[in-house]
C-alpha cells in the first residue's frame, strides 16, 4: 500500500492506495512545519481512524507540503510520519513539486500555488526551479488567502470598508481584540486570516473586492511568475482554493501581463494519485 498526501497550511488531502487499487480518502489539518511540530503532526494523524487502520500496511508515503522547502523543515514532517508509518519509506517534498507534478503533467510550464499561502516555480518536466522563494504570510504570500484576509481585516479595523462588508465582519464579531489575540497569540494565524475568503466571495461583485482581487493577483503574477524569463513562452498553471474560487479575476489579472494561464486545479491530490499510480 502507498499513501499520497498533499498538504497546505490549512488542510491535508490523503489518498491511500491498496494492492488491489482501491483508494481510501481522508483529510487532516495542514502540516506546515513552520506552524506545527512533530508532536502535533503525530497527534493529528493518529486521531484519524481511516489513516491509522492502514498504517501498519503502508510501505511508501509520498508527502508534498507547504513549508517543506529545507532539509530541517522536511525532517520535522518525515520524522513524525515515520513514527506512525513504521514500516514505510517516507518521502517529503515541497508543495511546489507536488503542484508541478499534478498540473504540469510532465510538460514544461510555470506552476503557481494560491491557497492559504502562495508560491510559484518553473517546471522543466522533471525538476522545479523555485525562483523567488515565498517569504511567508508576514512578508509575502501575495494573493494568498492569508494576504487577502490580512488586507480585509486591516481595512475593517480602520473603518475603510464598504458598509455591507463592514457589517458582515461585525456580525462575525471581528474586533481589534479578537484579531490581535488570534494573529499574535494563537497557533496558525495564517489559517485564521485565510478563513475570511468566504466574505470576499460573498461580496465579489463590489468594486472594493474586485479591485483588491486584481491588485493581489497582479502582485503575485508580476513578482513570482514574471520573474521567470520563460513566463510568456510557456503555460502558467495554478493550483489551490483561492485560484479555483476566483479564477475569473485571476485570469483577468493575467491579461495585461501577457500570460497564458492554463489549468486551474482546486486540489491536486487526484492528479498526484494518477502520477504515482502510473509509475
Amino acid at each position: 500500500m502507498i499513501a499520497i498526501v498533499e498538504s497546505g497550511s490549512t488542510k491535508s488531502d490523503w489518498r491511500i492506495i491498496g494492492d488491489d487499487g482501491q483508494v481510501t480518502e481522508a483529510s487532516t489539518a495542514g502540516f506546515n512545519p513552520y506552524f506545527i511540530g512533530m508532536d502535533g503532526i503525530v497527534a493529528e494523524v493518529t486521531s484519524n481512524a481511516e489513516i491509522t487502520q492502514h498504517a501498519p500496511h503502508i510501505r511508501t508515503v509520498y508527502f508534498y507540503g507547504s513549508g517543506c522547502s529545507s532539509e530541517a523543515m522536511n525532517a520535522v514532517v518525515a520524522d513524525a510520519l515515520r513514527s506512525v508509518f513504521t514500516v514505510a519509506d517516507v518521502h517529503v517534498g515541497h508543495d511546489l513539486l507536488g503542484a508541478a507534478l499534478a498540473a504540469g503533467q510532465g510538460d514544461t510550464c510555470i506552476v503557481g500555488i494560491l491557497g492559504t499561502g502562495s508560491n510559484a516555480c518553473y517546471f522543466d518536466g522533471i525538476d522545479v526551479d523555485n525562483g523567488r522563494a515565498s517569504l511567508g504570510y508576514v512578508l509575502g504570500d501575495e494573493a494568498s488567502g492569508a494576504w487577502f484576509g490580512k488586507r480585509l481585516i486591516a481595512d475593517h479595523l480602520h473603518g475603510m470598508l464598504p458598509e455591507g462588508i463592514h457589517a458582515a465582519l461585525n456580525n462575525l464579531e471581528v474586533t481589534k481584540n479578537t484579531v490581535l489575540q488570534r494573529v499574535y497569540r494563537e497557533p496558525r494565524p495564517n489559517t485564521y486570516l485565510a478563513g475570511f475568503m468566504p466574505v470576499l466571495a460573498e461580496f465579489r461583485d463590489m468594486e472594493y473586492v474586485r479591485s483588491l482581487l486584481l491588485e493581489g493577483f497582479g502582485a503575485f503574477l508580476s513578482r513570482y511568475v514574471c520573474h521567470f524569463p520563460q513566463h510568456r513562452d510557456v503555460p502558467v498553471h495554478i493550483v489551490g482554493s483561492v485560484a479555483h474560487h476566483f479564477s475569473d479575476e485571476l485570469r483577468a489579472a493575467s491579461v495585461p501581463l501577457g500570460l497564458n494561464v492554463g489549468r486551474i486545479i482546486h486540489r491536486p491530490i487526484n492528479a498526484l494519485v494518477a502520477y504515482h499510480a502510473g509509475r
